[in-house]
């Protein structure tokens, strides 16, 4: 996974020598937030987005309206948890549904990518890690090591707490 973390940090760099030589001001904290999310999705998921080149990369926009929760909803969820299927089925979210949407997309398009491409196993990230996990046989001999089954989807699509723990974390700074 390192080369990814040294892939994001050469990018970092030209970034900013191309700010210093123009003399551009620059929000250090908006800079190592994309640096974070770059950093995130090529080892979480293999996907190079390069917010830093992109300022208006979806990835990065879909990210920040992902952690930005309704906060109604999430009272009452928190405090009637039960309400959270009902709220869930009349069609209202915690979330942002267009940012869930945008989420379950890039998640399922990697798997599907990599389970049919020749590059499965290599790209070192989380997804390969997970489809490691899908490949072991149920009840393996050693204790430490036993799976009982495959992953669901939802299992997977949990891997999107990687996106919002970074995000509530740069937040919070």
């Amino acid at each position: 996974m390192s080369r990814h973390v040294e892939r994001n940090a050469r990018s970092l760099q030209r970034v900013l020598n191309r700010k210093q030589e123009s003399n551009e001001e620059f929000e250090l904290k908006e800079m190592m937030s994309r640096l974070t999310m770059d950093t995130i999705a090529s080892t979480g998921f293999g996907l190079d987005i390069d917010t830093l080149g992109q300022p208006d990369n979806e990835f990065f926009k879909s990210a920040k309206a992902f952690i930005a929760p309704n906060i109604t909803m999430l009272l009452l969820t928190m405090l009637f948890p039960f309400l959270g299927k009902v709220l869930e089925k009349v069609g209202l979210s915690v979330f942002s549904p267009r940012a869930t949407r945008f989420f379950e997309k890039v998640v399922d398009a990697a798997l599907q990518e990599r389970r049919e491409s020749e590059n499965a196993g290599k790209m070192h990230d989380f997804i390969d890690l997970m489809l490691n996990a899908e490949d072991k046989m149920e009840g393996e001999t050693d204790e430490k090591d036993k799976i009982y089954g495959s992953l669901s989807r939802n299992e997977i699509l949990r891997s999107l707490s990687f996106v919002t723990a970074n995000k509530k974390c740069m937040h919070s700074s």
